[in-house]
């Protein structure tokens, strides 16, 4: 049976929960981080050189490093189809044709391309609560997408009532229902009794004049006729609010803050849209691509680019596109022709030879044709920071190559090979003979393959020789960085067993924690094989990561926990980072540095000792994945879908860590249930 054990503090928690306590975990270690800007030397205003052609300045850039990677993030652009960012080049590579068109000589490309995201329209206009919407009302007004003088931000926090967002888990952050205010101790307040942190989401007049009007917010009581769901709305004055401020069937109408009546300068709109899954609520949406976003959720571009791989200070351009970058071919560390159902494979080399201009597009989604032209564009200027502090780490500064390895063992029938190196062990199961491609790329190490025939449970593994530790006293950090985009047939793990490497013959034998995405939700899973199997169709108990079970059902009234969606991040080129600090007793999941999940494991848990941190991917009967045939997918629809990449970075593991600070409102559960495969 499933019961909370409330954070109070580390100690008190450790102690309810298990009856194993540890001697380091009475408090908190420091938030876990990037590195407090490290490797950034200039975000905003860098100098863009002359030679490149005048378009728009893109907005609300922003820039971290993790180590070789700078990651870069922006304000969408309503015209962007896509993105890319690239080394600044020197003047005599910039080509401009008589149509204006810009090609950069032997430019290479990363493209932000499509999150993965089913449709879902928001609404905008008909009968909502007894009020009938015109379209013409969902713009409220104008406000500020940037801060200034004369300017209050407002802050949006998730609701964490378990009415608030669908039962089922979210695809979209917007799902939540959300609280907006300019009061930051109100939103102090909010956060110490568990909502969640969405952010600053745009700025208004720091006063009420002539020229704004007041933004409302309504509440009604839970509705018998709406299955007890409760209408939580945005109103601008007018007839709405004025047919609301007599309704003795709700709270109070509450005064938020004042917007702009008309359009001012540098000034956007500001639209509502409604989302009905759950308790029926209006999501703000300020500037134009915002609210397209809101109002369409889908398949529509990332506005976060990587550029992985820094071995110096580097300026690199960031640029919305007209187009999406053009599908050249799958990539991978090793050139590989097409066989049976499998599409050819190149490296990033292969496509410059290949193209007139000597242009390669990583991550490039759309038609071959296309030849995207930038229409804003922004320049970061970044360094390499250190890496970080660990026992065993592999930033992949140093090639990895096949011919490193020695093989092992082999059973191509199956498609099975086992390799190793001095410092790596790498295992193939059911993988297609003889696409099986592995190796660093663009400082990552990227892995290429498809499953057998279409078919079967494609499966890879890859793990460091050095034995990591668990204990009960402290903690294993494990580190891992990966591409998010998943289905229920492709999606990447960590697995840290009490075997060694290869693991996957032999769980029977041991005892395994497993981490994975999994889904097109791109569900944050973790599970517990002990002296069991682990398979894409008979995989492991699972752990709560969500202080809930997901279900179709209604009936379970604890809390959300302050999580974000991952399926927000969850592209092509843009790598997710997860931490896991694991004990005998509990598994803590970090996703992008913030508290995610904590769970109790079961029974007596993790026998203290060596255990082998393994990375993975998995590719499962591709033929026939529903999330690319009847799914948001529509990238690998469009290009074919029977084969797999996965980039990873980053990976690392110390022993006898301490627990980074921790949000007392993400309860560590006890518990686990079967997977309805």
């Amino acid at each position: 049976m499933r019961f909370w054990c409330l954070l109070i503090v580390l100690a008190l928690m450790l102690g309810a929960c298990s009856s194993s306590s540890s001697s380091n975990n009475d408090e908190y270690g420091p938030p876990l981080n990037d590195g407090n800007g490290a490797g950034v030397v200039c975000e905003s205003d860098c100098a863009i050189p002359e030679y490149l052609p005048s378009v728009a300045a893109l907005q609300g850039v922003s820039v971290r490093v993790r180590r070789d990677t700078a990651i870069v993030s922006f304000e969408g652009d309503a015209a962007g189809r896509d993105y890319r960012i690239y080394v600044q080049p020197e003047q005599s590579d910039v080509m401009v044709d008589s149509n204006g068109a810009l090609s950069i000589q032997n430019a290479v490309y990363r493209c932000g391309g499509d999150r993965p995201l089913p449709e879902f329209e928001g609404g905008i206009s008909g009968e909502v609560h007894f009020y009938d919407r015109s379209e013409n009302e969902s713009l409220l007004g104008y406000v500020y997408l940037f801060e200034g003088d004369g300017r209050m931000p407002v802050y949006a926090l998730g609701d964490p009532n378990a009415r608030a967002d669908t039962v089922t888990g979210s695809y979209f952050d917007a799902e939540r229902l959300r609280y907006y205010t300019t009061d930051k101790n109100k939103r102090d307040e909010l956060i110490a009794l568990g909502w969640r942190d969405d952010g600053i989401v745009f700025y208004v007049p720091s006063a009420s004049s002539e020229q704004t009007s007041t933004l409302y917010r309504y509440e009604s009581n839970r509705q018998a006729y709406s299955q007890d769901r409760r209408f939580v709305l945005l109103l601008a004055e007018g007839p709405e609010y004025e047919q609301r401020s007599g309704d003795d069937d709700a709270k109070p109408i509450e005064t938020l803050f004042p917007i702009y009546k008309e359009a001012q300068p540098d000034t956007v709109a500001l639209h509502r849209v409604l989302y009905g899954n759950a308790d029926i609520h209006d999501v703000l949406a300020a500037g134009e691509a915002r609210y397209q976003r809101i109002l369409h959720q889908g398949n529509s571009p990332i506005w976060e680019l990587q550029w992985p791989g820094l071995t110096e200070r580097t300026t690199l351009i960031v640029e919305a596109l007209d187009e999406g970058c053009p599908f050249q071919a799958f990539l991978a560390p090793q050139d590989h022709e097409a066989v049976d159902h499998v599409l050819r494979y190149t490296t990033i080399a292969t496509l410059q030879t290949e193209s007139s201009t000597g242009e390669a597009f990583v991550n490039g989604q759309f038609d071959a044709s296309n030849r995207p032209q930038p229409i804003a564009r922004a320049a970061v200027v970044v360094e390499p920071a250190p890496d970080p502090d660990m026992d065993w780490f592999d930033g992949f500064a140093n090639p990895i190559t096949p011919d490193q390895f020695e093989l092992i063992d082999e059973d191509y029938n199956n498609g099975n090979e086992h390799l190793r190196s001095e410092l790596y062990d790498v295992d193939f199961n059911n993988t297609h003979n003889p696409v099986r491609l592995f190796g660093t790329m663009q400082g990552e190490f990227w892995v290429a393959f498809a499953d057998r025939e279409g078919g079967v449970n494609g499966r890879f593994r890859f793990a460091p020789l050095q034995m990591a530790m668990v204990s009960g006293d402290s903690y294993l950090h494990v580190s891992m960085e990966a591409d998010l985009a998943s289905t229920g047939r492709r999606y990447p793990q960590l697995m840290v067993s009490t075997l060694p490497p290869p693991i996957q013959r032999d769980l029977e034998q041991g005892e395994t924690v497993v981490l994975q995405t999994f889904g097109d939700r791109t569900e944050i899973q973790l599970q517990y094989c002990d002296h069991r199997t682990w398979d894409v169709n008979n995989q492991c108990p699972m752990l709560s990561v969500y202080g809930r079970e997901l279900s179709d059902y209604e009936d379970d009234t604890s809390p959300w926990a302050p999580q974000h969606a991952p399926a927000e991040l969850a592209a092509f080129d843009r790598r997710g980072k997860f931490d896991l600090f694991l004990s005998t007793t509990h598994a803590y999941v970090f996703f992008e540095n913030k508290p995610y999940s904590c769970s109790v494991l079961p029974g007596d848990g993790l026998p203290a000792g060596d255990v082998s941190v393994n990375f993975g991917t998995v590719l499962y009967h591709s033929g026939i994945d529903e999330g690319v045939v009847y799914g948001p997918h529509e990238y690998l629809g469009r290009v074919g879908f029977a084969q797999t990449n996965r980039h990873f970075d980053n990976l690392g593991f110390k022993n006898r860590s301490v627990l980074p600070q921790w949000n007392e409102h993400i309860p560590c559960v006890e518990g686990s249930w079967e997977v309805r495969n």
